[in-house]
């Protein structure tokens, strides 16, 4: 008799091990997905708040060098930062946006680079909504129309366009 009590009461304590642990891996793992809902959320409402359309295209060749300008209106609800926007990836090309640009804030010797600048009306250092950034394109060789101009934020958010003048 005093057997089986004692028996009985290792196995409700085991009992009680084994349910404390799987109690605990389920929380653990139910926080971590919680923890990656909450990520995916608010990537996803970063995206549904940044809008930007490019609303001109221009040759520039004043002083000598000869540059496009792509001028990029934020639409959405929420700034871009300087940095943010350095880290955007530029495409243009001849009817297609197929040629890749890196940023570089000064053209590099042939190099397709491009730069930018904001028209920062609030003088707060960010592209806020409603404010234009002047895109500068620097390539040798000549881009003829029609002009593919395509930007992609960092986030995802995509704008193109095709240009005849």
């Amino acid at each position: 008799m005093a057997s089986e009590a004692v028996s009985t009461a290792i196995l409700i304590i085991a009992g009680v091990i084994v349910a404390t642990a799987i109690a605990s891996a389920i929380y653990s793992q139910a926080s971590l997905m919680g923890s990656a809902m909450r990520t995916v959320l608010k990537a996803s409402e970063d995206r549904i708040r940044t809008e930007v359309r490019i609303v001109h295209l221009a040759v520039n060749s004043s002083g000598g060098t000869s540059h496009l300008l792509v001028f990029v209106k934020n639409t959405g609800s929420r700034g871009v930062s300087s940095a943010e926007l350095s880290r955007s990836d530029m495409y243009i090309g001849s009817s297609t946006c197929s040629d890749a640009y890196l940023y570089s804030s000064e053209p590099v010797g042939g190099r397709p680079t491009w730069s930018f600048s904001i028209i920062d009306v609030d003088r707060d250092g960010v592209w806020s909504p409603g404010e234009t950034a002047v895109v500068r394109i620097f390539n040798s060789t000549a881009i003829n129309p029609p002009i593919c101009a395509k930007i992609v934020l960092p986030n995802g958010v995509v704008h193109e366009v095709l240009y005849s003048p």
